[in-house]
């Protein structure tokens, strides 16, 4: 995918994950789950259940090849990251990165998702 790609999957994100339900690590170590999730708090965990997963279901392909088109494209950046960080924060460091690095927006870049 590209950064301008993940940018488009953060605006869904926040006008859409008022409706999603997550998952969370209490202070004990268990999980409970929360509904009516705020675009801050959203990590890929989050986007994968209430996004990729049926999306993919649904049209057969992985997010990337939404965009792609049938064209190959071949990364020239691997990106990994923790799924429990919030994407937003992943978002914006992935645009420095990109800033830092001298690579644009439209650049392929595999993220580790």
């Amino acid at each position: 995918t590209t950064v301008r790609e993940l940018g488009v999957l953060v605006e869904h994100v926040k006008r859409q994950s008022s409706s999603w339900v997550g998952r969370r690590v209490d202070a004990d170590c268990s999980w409970r789950e929360v509904s009516g999730l705020e675009p801050k708090d959203v990590n890929l965990y989050d986007v994968n259940e209430n996004l990729l997963k049926p999306l993919g279901a649904k049209l057969g392909v992985a997010y990337s090849e939404l965009f792609a088109r049938g064209q190959k494209r071949e990364p020239k950046v691997f990106v990994s990251h923790a799924w429990l960080h919030p994407l937003l924060l992943t978002d914006e460091a992935l645009k420095q990165h990109a800033e830092d690095r001298g690579y644009g927006e439209d650049e392929p870049i595999w993220i580790c998702a």
